[in-house]
């Protein structure tokens, strides 16, 4: 007899931060398959810091034993090493970080795009 085992692992209430130093990413698991982001990329639109550098949403998900597969369908085949804690296939995020479960992420995502957007207009000479 043949047995068809599966690696469904749950990452319920699992978050992530991510950084390269300029662009941030953080990712909360809010079920066995959905995550929930907030992508804030300065660059993402046609001028900097505009409308499309903050984003966010929620899609699928899949924990297979050494990677979860993110399926962002706007996202090339990225995935996160669960030994590394490394945004794959991107070679310039650091190692994502674990986020305690008290820290609200959209609370501290919403603070980095504000503080970002102050800097911003500190700047400014008119």
């Amino acid at each position: 007899m043949f047995c068809n085992f599966s690696f469904a692992d749950d990452l319920k209430g699992t978050k992530l931060f991510c950084t390269n130093g300029g662009k941030y990413l953080s990712f909360e698991f809010k079920s066995f398959s959905r995550v929930k982001f907030i992508d804030i990329n300065p660059w993402a639109g046609d001028n900097y810091m505009d409308k499309k550098s903050y984003d966010s949403g929620t899609f699928k998900y899949e924990a297979i034993p050494g990677r979860i597969l993110l399926k962002n369908r706007n996202w090339r085949k990225l995935y996160i090493d669960r030994e590394t804690l490394q945004l794959r296939p991107s070679t310039t995020y650091k190692p994502c970080e674990l986020v305690p479960e008290h820290i609200d992420l959209d609370k501290k995502m919403k603070n980095i795009y504000n503080d970002l957007i102050k800097s911003i207009k500190s700047e400014n000479k008119i």
